[in-house]
């Protein structure tokens, strides 16, 4: 299921990022236009899918994952910001280098009892960065400034025919990234690709603010205005990615999206026709099916102060006696679970056909 949520994740941001010429939309959202194309409507694919994917309560499944996804966002953060201010900026990269990584990590080959073995960490942040660079997410480079197109191509002709959890780490990014490392070598997000925009509608002015361009850095934002995209996406890819590599058998990180998946099954309509409620009777049940039922009222509550997460509104059953309740369900978690059902019937599976996970 996590290997299906992220092809969906690669279709879906190339159908929002990208215009149909395939460059990258401007910041500010579906009402910023400029040169006659619009911003992204996260509101249709993204946003649905974050929610479905959101960032579980047990984070030790996605430190690795999430080190490189912060790091790699905010490094580009501040290599716009100081262009937005007519900087120069004074980092060295505006991406990972090799020693970065060394020193959240650790050493790459292991010392002691088990000298010249690979660190997990490491063949994980190899995982990683390899699942970045096939889908196109992230860019190698030599220098600080020069691009590497022939190691790229190099890496993905590998990836092709690499079987699943071959731990080879002499043909991947972490040993490119090792032989540039006096060099300024690094690798960063792709800017066309549609990451600058996020940035911008992440961090930057929401479209509408008098005097300032939408996805502009260089302003400091009042925190009390609602951003263009104000869910982390980049923390649910980092979820996402993070299951798709992992060798743990972990329980809550295998059994969430069915849990998900479960509650908007379940959803029955309100009075005025609309599907956005599951029984509070039902909302237990699908926890305890899945054995996470100690997580039911985790979930219920979390839901209230983290908007990367599907919120849950439990609302009184006026005239019921004795007292119910419903569990009002977020209509982006609907959504996604509609999108689900389109992607079954288009290839004829179901969720779990051919991912373990």
């Amino acid at each position: 299921m996590p290997t299906a949520e992220l092809t969906d994740f690669v279709n879906y941001w190339r159908t929002s990022m990208l215009d149909d010429s395939g460059l990258p939309r401007p910041a500010g959202g579906p009402k910023s236009i400029v040169n006659e194309i619009t911003g992204v409507d996260y509101e249709k694919y993204l946003t649905p899918w974050s929610k479905g994917n959101s960032p579980s309560y047990d984070k030790s499944m996605m430190r690795r994952s999430v080190f490189l996804l912060n790091k790699l966002v905010d490094r580009l953060r501040l290599m716009l910001r100081a262009q937005d201010m007519g900087k120069k900026s004074s980092m060295r990269s505006a991406g990972i280098t090799f020693s970065d990584i060394e020193i959240n990590m650790g050493k790459a080959i292991k010392k002691g009892r088990y000298t010249g073995q690979v660190s997990e960490k490491w063949i994980e942040i190899e995982w990683i960065l390899q699942s970045l660079l096939y889908s196109n997410h992230v860019q190698l480079f030599n220098t600080l400034d020069e691009r590497s197109l022939e190691e790229e191509s190099k890496i993905k002709d590998y990836l092709k025919t690499k079987q699943r959890g071959d731990d080879d780490m002499t043909q991947g990014i972490c040993h490119f990234l090792s032989l540039v490392k006096n060099k300024g070598g690094h690798v960063r997000l792709n800017r066309e690709f549609g990451w600058e925009t996020l940035i911008r509608d992440y961090l930057g002015a929401p479209y509408g603010v008098t005097g300032v361009i939408p996805g502009s850095l260089a302003e400091d934002i009042p925190v009390d205005l609602t951003r263009t995209m104000p869910i982390p996406l980049h923390l649910c890819l980092a979820e996402t990615i993070a299951k798709t590599v992992s060798r743990k058998d972990d329980v809550w990180g295998k059994s969430q999206l069915k849990v998900r998946k479960e509650i908007a099954n379940a959803a029955k309509p309100n009075s005025s026709g609309v599907v956005d409620r599951i029984s509070l009777d039902d909302y237990y049940r699908v926890f305890a099916e899945q054995g996470v039922l100690h997580m039911a009222e985790t979930v219920l509550q979390s839901s209230k102060s983290n908007n990367a997460s599907a919120q849950y509104i439990l609302e009184e059953v006026i005239g019921s006696n004795p007292k119910s309740w419903d569990v009002l369900i977020d209509p982006f978690l609907i959504r996604w679970r509609e999108l689900q059902r389109e992607r079954e019937v288009s290839r004829g599976l179901n969720d779990d056909d051919g991912d373990s996970q």
